[in-house]
Parts: structure tokens; C-alpha cells; sequence
């Protein structure tokens, strides 16, 4: 008679030891590698989202010298009475002199400034 064993058999196709064993040293090195490059690509892949090359950050900015009341209205906290002072107080040398119109608290400034640009000299469209 056969005796059948208590360990149960894993496939053929198998190179994984089976739970019951002791994984061996070089597995659990691979093991670790592998984590570490899986997550240095996420958080390679996660800066590359979130820096924009300047080029395209610039073409997105609002210049606070030559937008219109409507451009300006599209800031977040900017409203019509707030456009309309922006432009009343131009020109603006920085774009931090936004602090300094009435109606703008400095910590509504410092959230507006990556959102806007003081561009110098006239647009192409203005002359």
C-alpha cells in the first residue's frame, strides 16, 4: 500500500516554492528590487505630472496687465467688482503688486500668483 503524504503537492509548472517552505534568500532580494522599482516609477510618473514644462505653464498664465474683466473673472475668487479694481490699478511691474490692490488680502494673492503673469510691453493683438 501506498502511504499518501500530508504536504500537498504543487503544480510541475510551479518555480515558486510552495507556502509550506522556506523562501529562499535570492526570492525575497528579488522580491524587495522589484518594490523598489515599482515604486520609484510611480513617483517618477507622479513629478512628471505634476511639473509642467514652464513653456506650456506660461501660455496658461493670466497677465494682469492685459486681460480683460472677463479673463480676470475666471481667477478663483476674482469676481466682476474684483476684475474691474485689477484693472483700474494698472500697470503692474510684478505680478505681486496684485497684494496691493483694494479688495485683494495678501493670502488671496499669494494663492492667485501661480495663476497670473505681469507681462511686459503690449501684446500682438493690441498693437
Amino acid at each position: 500500500m501506498i502511504k499518501s503524504s500530508s504536504r500537498r503537492q504543487r503544480p510541475a509548472w510551479s518555480v515558486l516554492p510552495a507556502s509550506t517552505d522556506r523562501v529562499p534568500p535570492l526570492w525575497q532580494a528579488l522580491a524587495v528590487i522589484g518594490l523598489v522599482i515599482v515604486i520609484m516609477m510611480v513617483l517618477a510618473e507622479a513629478t512628471r505630472i505634476r511639473h509642467k514644462p514652464l513653456d506650456a505653464e506660461s501660455a496658461h498664465l493670466v497677465d494682469i496687465n492685459f486681460a480683460s474683466e472677463a479673463e480676470l473673472d475666471t481667477l478663483p475668487s476674482i469676481g466682476p467688482a474684483l476684475a474691474k479694481e485689477i484693472i483700474r490699478s494698472r500697470p503692474y511691474s510684478t505680478a505681486e503688486e496684485l497684494e496691493h490692490v483694494k479688495g485683494i488680502s495678501k493670502k488671496m494673492a499669494a494663492r492667485l500668483l501661480p495663476l497670473v503673469k505681469a507681462g511686459q510691453g503690449r501684446r500682438a493683438a493690441d498693437q
